[in-house]
């Protein structure tokens, strides 16, 4: 389902907190690459400016949340992509969404190509909404 233009811009202001590097980035330089409305949910994909040697680099920030009046009543990463060209990562971004969408996620597999987060050690933790090491197995 198409979402308007301008509740993707609300949208991605509330998201801007959760995925701004600190110091770093400005809200401008942050663009939608996926907006799908399945139910309640919306699935997400942003890319930002990545730091790299090499002009015209993006990294993906892939995701989910329930939006509420004044927030998310649920929010989640559901992975980082590595650095890729511009032109390259909305598809990129949109092919590991349908994997994960499909239940056809593997990570390992992934890790080798696309997806810097989740790793073995790193997971999300949806209750304080970051990054966090996973415990030793």
């Amino acid at each position: 389902m198409e979402l308007p233009d301008s509740l993707l811009q609300v949208y991605k202001t509330r998201l801007y907190p959760y995925l701004a590097r600190p110091k770093r980035d400005s809200l401008s330089g942050y663009r939608w690459e996926i907006a799908q409305k399945q139910g309640d949910t919306i699935y997400f994909g942003i890319s930002r400016p990545a730091r790299s040697l090499y002009k015209g680099r993006r990294e993906g920030v892939v995701g989910r949340f329930l939006p509420a009046d004044t927030g998310f009543t649920y929010y989640e990463e559901l992975f980082w992509t590595y650095r890729f060209r511009e032109d390259t990562l909305p598809i990129v971004m949109l092919r590991l969404l349908e994997k994960y969408q499909q239940g056809r996620w593997d990570t390992l597999a992934l890790l080798a190509c696309c997806v810097a987060f989740p790793d073995r050690e790193t997971r999300y933790d949806t209750r304080t909404r970051r990054w966090m090491r996973a415990w030793p197995r």
